[in-house]
């Protein structure tokens, strides 16, 4: 690494953002000629969205659910593994899924590649969405069904175990404070 690279990343960062904000102007997918993917977390939904890219005109937007600060999902009270009722009425929430299936909330975390501008479709690849997508399902009509990618929990227990990015102390389960709470509140005893 040279002694210039630190003075260089304003710059890196203000041309990601500015590829981010054409890609928002530049995109607007149909939501029903995406292709869902949902999975938990190290539950290989990565590569399933890898394989599917594959296909000629497609892009990957991974994890548009993730909570950085900046996702407007946050202004709604959304939580990791958000629960909706299947017959849930939350217009502000469908509005906001309108805009993301369209590839209007796009950033430079969850889309790395020009593949954008030519693509047809995306595959929208979801950890922490599971909760939700007969929802989503009701209010969007995929042409194709999503996939809901299930591996078993030991299995995931020990890829994190393995993977770099897990190694912290899991500080247990909280309810969070987030619409919809009331399903977690029936089953607080567990």
């Amino acid at each position: 690494m040279s002694a210039s690279t630190p003075r260089l990343e304003p710059l890196r960062k203000n041309a990601r953002w500015a590829k981010v904000k054409l890609l928002r102007r530049v995109c607007d997918f149909k939501p029903e000629e995406n292709l869902i993917i949902s999975a938990n977390e190290r539950g290989g939904s990565t590569w399933l969205s890898e394989l599917f890219h594959r296909i000629p005109r497609t892009a990957v937007y991974t994890e548009p659910l993730y909570l950085l600060p900046s996702n407007p999902l946050r202004q709604l009270k959304f939580t990791w593994n958000q629960y909706i009722p299947e017959d849930a009425d939350w217009p502000e929430a469908r509005d906001l899924f309108e805009l993301l299936l369209r590839g209007k909330l796009l950033t430079s975390w969850t889309s790395s590649t020009w593949s954008f501008l030519r693509a047809r479709r995306m595959v929208v690849k979801f950890c922490y969405a599971n909760a939700l997508l007969p929802w989503l399902t009701r209010n969007f009509a995929f042409r194709y069904a999503p996939i809901c990618f299930v591996r078993h929990p030991f299995a995931i227990a020990a890829s994190k175990i393995k993977f770099v990015g897990w190694k912290h102390d899991y500080p247990g389960f909280r309810i969070p404070d987030c619409p919809y709470r009331e399903r977690y509140l029936e089953h607080a005893a567990f």
